[in-house]
C-alpha cells in the first residue's frame, strides 16, 4: 500500500514533468523537472497537441500556396510560348505589354514560394516556465491555432483562384488583380497572427505597453 506522503511526492513528480510551469520545491524533482523540458521530453499534453496542430495547419497552407506557384510557373512558360515567339527579322523583340504581363505571372510565383516559407517559419511559443508565469500558453496557442485557420482559407481561395486562370486570360493588365489583393489579405493576417505573440510588459513607470519577446523568434 502506497503511503499519503509518498502518493503526493509522486503526484508532484508527474505533475512537475508534464507542466513546465508549476514551481517545485523539492530539489530533486527541480533537477528532473529541468532535464525533461530541457531535453524536449514534455509529452503530447494540451499545449503540445496545439503546437502540433498549428504547425499541421500551416504546413497544408504552405502547400496550397506552393501548388499554386506552381501553377503560375506553369502559365508563365505557356504564356511566353505563345504570346512571346522567338525574335524575327519582322519583330526582334517582344512587345512591351507581353514581356510585362509574362513577368507578372514570374513575380506571382516568386511571391506565392515566399509566402509559403513564411508560413512555415512562422514563430510560436516555445515551452519555457519563466514566461508561463506572464501569460497563458494554452490560450496563446489557440489563438494562434484560429489565425492559422483564417490563413488556410485565404491560402485555399488563393490556390483556386490560380488553378482557374488560362493562358489567354493571362493576356490582360488585370488578369491577376484579383490574385493579388487575395495575397494582401493574407499578408495582412500575417501581421495579425503576430499581434497575437505580443504579450503586455509593465515598465518601472507602471503603464502597460506592448512587447514582443525575441524568444517567440523560434519556430518549430
Amino acid at each position: 500500500m502506497i503511503e499519503p506522503e509518498a502518493e503526493r511526492a509522486s503526484a508532484e513528480v508527474v505533475r512537475a514533468v508534464l507542466d513546465p510551469s508549476y514551481q517545485v520545491t523539492d530539489p530533486a524533482v527541480q533537477v528532473l523537472q529541468l532535464a525533461m523540458t530541457g531535453f524536449g521530453y514534455n509529452f503530447y499534453d494540451a499545449r503540445n497537441a496545439a503546437r502540433a496542430n498549428d504547425l499541421l495547419v500551416r504546413e497544408k497552407s504552405a502547400e496550397y500556396l506552393n501548388a499554386a506557384a506552381a501553377k503560375a510557373q506553369d502559365l508563365e512558360h505557356a504564356y511566353r510560348k505563345m504570346f512571346m515567339p522567338p525574335p524575327s527579322r519582322e519583330q526582334p523583340f517582344p512587345s512591351p505589354e507581353k514581356s510585362a504581363r509574362a513577368q507578372a505571372l514570374h513575380e506571382l510565383a516568386r511571391r506565392l514560394r515566399s509566402l509559403a516559407s513564411q508560413i512555415i517559419t512562422m514563430p510560436v511559443p516555445q515551452p519555457d516556465a519563466v514566461w508561463s508565469r506572464i501569460r497563458d500558453e494554452a490560450q496563446t496557442l489557440q489563438a494562434l491555432l484560429s489565425h492559422d485557420v483564417v490563413m488556410i482559407g485565404i491560402s485555399t481561395g488563393i490556390r483556386d483562384a490560380v488553378n482557374a486562370l488560362t493562358v489567354d486570360a493571362c493576356d490582360s493588365d488585370s488578369a491577376l488583380d484579383d490574385v493579388a489583393k487575395t495575397l494582401d489579405a493574407l499578408e495582412q493576417s500575417f501581421e495579425n497572427r503576430s499581434e497575437t505573440l505580443r504579450v503586455p510588459s509593465k515598465p518601472a513607470g507602471g503603464a502597460v505597453q506592448q512587447r514582443t519577446f525575441s524568444l517567440f523568434s523560434c519556430a518549430l
